[in-house]
């Protein structure tokens, strides 16, 4: 037979053997038998002697006709597949699956639903396939995420009691603590229905440190202390600094700059002026001061004009009340009960202190002319009136001299009648009471002590 002839080649059944005959038939008639061992041997080799359409249709030949079951069985077995070809299941095969490209794309995965940007593969065994697109909520543990990011439609991570790792920055929105530190933590945020939030930290100077946008240490814990360290600026309170089992301390402060001011006065406040001394100063200047055994003031003054101000010594009472202190000067004059004299004065001076109701006056006077009055000498404008009474309040003449009249051997007496300005000056010899005059050379230096009013 003509070698591109072939059209009909049949196998014994059954796995063939060398010593398996074989018969060729061409039109209906057996043309050849040859042995197994050829045919194996033909069939290990090239295939030649078939045209190219021949060849296409014995690969076209899904359905196997005209070959036994054992021939199908050896083509199904052709695991390597080394031609291309169009499957409509499932592929087998003892060997490795080579796909041009290394390309598999979503069209031709078998998949439960149609896929959303940014979703991932899941496994659903109930579903067609047993993959199924989802946003990644479902996913409930994961390995290592060694490198990228995790965006929102993640969704939740749940990895149990493993520690996430990252040596880059956190960052999104609130970072929620369940359960509390320890004391061994480095850098550790918690939280307890009783404490609220809990910072912990160990370092080799502070344990907790808080700083500002340029890197400056704000505030600071020292380790293993419960002290806090302000290390520069103001601590601002909207309401109260209390503390109810603790002291609060600061630092000495000077007069100029008190430990304890104010936030527009710094130089007006309490500060520490030795180990036993606490004073106040204001404007820089000290004003009062209390130690172990005394306190002192510098001034004590109404507030205004029209404010009083009281101390009480001995008792609470109005008879225990020094309401009033005040000293100065006032102008002693010369005059006559019978008219006022002529008087040139070459001094004329006088002075008081007051402390309360009580005045304490002095005067002096020296005249270099004079036309003497009549009647009673008296010496006016005394700074207070005398308290309204009966009693008179007598002074002291220390010094006198230049009078006329009366027995300039007698003794000079002056005194403050009650409710009067004016203090009398006379002479007494013990049984008479006579009128004096100045001249135009006396010298009198006199002192009283009365109550006003």
């Amino acid at each position: 037979m003509a070698d591109t002839k072939l059209s009909q080649l049949t196998l014994k059944t059954g796995n063939m053997v060398a010593s398996d005959l074989v018969e060729i038939t061409e039109g209906g008639n057996t043309t050849k038998s040859v042995t197994g061992t050829k045919i194996l041997g033909f069939v290990s080799a090239s295939i030649t002697g078939i045209t190219t359409s021949q060849a296409n249709a014995i690969t076209a030949n899904t359905a196997k006709t005209g070959i036994t079951s054992g021939q199908a069985n050896a083509i199904t077995a052709n695991t390597a597949k080394v031609t291309n070809a169009t499957h409509s299941g499932e592929v087998t095969g003892a060997t490795s699956l080579t796909i041009a490209n290394a390309v598999v794309d979503e069209a031709n995965l078998k998949v439960s639903n149609n896929p959303t940007n940014g979703y991932v593969l899941t496994a659903q065994s109930g579903n067609a396939g047993g993959l199924t697109w989802g946003d990644g909520s479902t996913i409930t543990s994961t390995g290592a995420l060694n490198s990228g990011s995790i965006t929102s439609g993640f969704g939740t991570i749940n990895n149990g009691a493993s520690t996430i790792t990252t040596t880059g920055v956190i960052t999104g929105g609130t970072v929620e603590a369940t359960t509390d530190t320890a004391a061994g933590d480095n850098a550790a945020m918690g939280y307890t229905a009783a404490e609220g939030l809990i910072l912990t930290g160990q370092g080799s100077s502070n344990d907790v440190t808080i700083k500002n946008d340029a890197d400056a240490t704000v505030m600071s814990i020292p380790t293993g202390t419960r002290n806090v360290s302000i290390t520069a600026g103001d601590l601002t309170a909207a309401g109260n600094l209390f503390t109810p089992t603790g002291n609060l301390r600061v630092q000495n402060g000077t007069v100029s700059a008190p430990s304890m001011s104010f936030n527009n006065y710094s130089n007006m406040g309490m500060y520490a002026r030795n180990s036993s001394t606490m004073a106040f100063s204001a404007g820089g200047n000290r004003i009062m001061e209390i130690n172990s055994t005394s306190f002192w003031v510098d001034s004590i003054k109404p507030l205004t004009g029209t404010d009083t101000l009281s101390i009480y010594l001995g008792g609470t009472g109005s008879s225990n009340e020094l309401d009033d202190y005040e000293e100065g000067t006032w102008t002693p004059a010369v005059g006559y009960a019978g008219g006022s004299p002529s008087t040139g004065y070459a001094a004329q001076l006088g002075n008081y202190v007051k402390i309360g109701n009580m005045v304490t006056a002095n005067l002096y006077i020296v005249t270099n002319a004079h036309s003497a009055g009549t009647g009673q000498l008296s010496i006016s404008g005394f700074p207070f009136t005398a308290k309204p009474d009966n009693t008179y309040h007598s002074g002291t003449i220390g010094y006198m001299q230049g009078i006329a009249g009366g027995a300039t051997t007698n003794t000079i007496i002056s005194f403050l009648s009650g409710n009067t300005t004016a203090m009398a000056i006379k002479s007494t010899n013990n049984s008479a009471v006579g009128n004096i005059a100045f001249t135009d050379a006396t010298h009198i230096m006199v002192n009283i002590t009365y109550q006003t009013a």
